[in-house]
Parts: structure tokens; C-alpha cells; sequence
């Protein structure tokens, strides 16, 4: 059988950092807007799709930073769709889902232990389903 710390240490070896040049990047866009010097258009410089407002009145254009976060008001005003094809698709995994049942740990049991499926859904509250897409690595592959 597998030690679990082992396989734990492995998977949180990766540092979880955020890009702090993104971050004041973003900041600074947002700032922008705030104070009108910035000016959010409603149609996408890409594709010319206007997708509307959202529920609080503002354009869904999002603004991509397509010469880098050090120039961070030279931004393309993009529809969520031109968006996702412009930046690489960055989804949350494992532990940083936060609406997720599943722990680490969880995980790395229903990996290594000998049970049914149906006794690891219920130890953990999740459905059989959730167990099999574990193991199976259609979830938590990262790990």
C-alpha cells in the first residue's frame, strides 16, 4: 500500500502563487473604469459580438491584456468567448475548488484503500459517482 504522506507532499509541492504583476494589472484596469479614465465598450474588438449588460448594469466585455501585465491599461476589449480562445484555460483544481467536498486526503484514500464505492460516497458525502470520477482521474488528475 502507497504512503499517503508521501503522495500528499508530492501534490502540495507545487507552489500555489499568484502572479502579483496580473494582480496589480487587473487593479489598475479596475481602478481605471472607476475613475473614468478607462472607458469599457460594449462590442468586442475582436469579434463585434455586443453580449449586453450583466444583471448590474455593466458590459460582459472583459478587458485582456494581449502586450502582458506590465503595460496593464493596454488592454483588448474581448467577449467571454474571444476571451477564452485568447487566454489559456486555467481551471481551478483540487483543494481550491471551494464549494468541493473532497480533500486532498479524501482523495488519496479513495485512491489507496480497498472499498466499495458506494462506502467511500457515503464516508465522505459525496455521491458513487463522485468516487468513480476520482477513480478513474476524471477528477483530481493533478494529483
Amino acid at each position: 500500500m502507497t504512503d499517503n504522506t508521501e503522495l500528499k507532499r508530492l501534490a502540495e509541492a507545487a507552489p500555489k502563487v499568484r502572479d502579483p504583476l496580473k494582480t496589480r494589472a487587473h487593479g489598475k484596469v479596475r481602478d481605471a473604469i472607476l475613475s473614468g479614465n478607462l472607458v469599457r465598450p460594449s462590442i468586442c474588438e475582436k469579434c463585434g459580438d455586443e453580449p449586453g449588460a450583466g444583471v448590474d448594469g455593466r458590459s460582459l466585455i472583459q478587458g485582456h491584456h494581449h502586450k502582458g501585465y506590465d503595460r496593464p491599461l493596454d488592454v483588448e476589449w474581448l467577449c467571454a468567448r474571444c476571451h477564452r480562445m485568447e487566454t489559456p484555460f486555467n481551471p481551478r483544481r483540487g483543494d481550491a475548488v471551494k464549494v468541493g467536498k473532497l480533500t486532498l486526503d479524501a482523495v488519496l484514500d479513495i485512491r489507496t484503500k480497498r472499498m466499495s464505492q458506494r462506502q467511500f460516497a457515503a464516508l465522505y458525502g459525496v455521491v458513487q459517482t463522485a468516487v468513480q470520477q476520482v477513480q478513474t482521474r476524471r477528477t483530481w488528475d493533478h494529483v
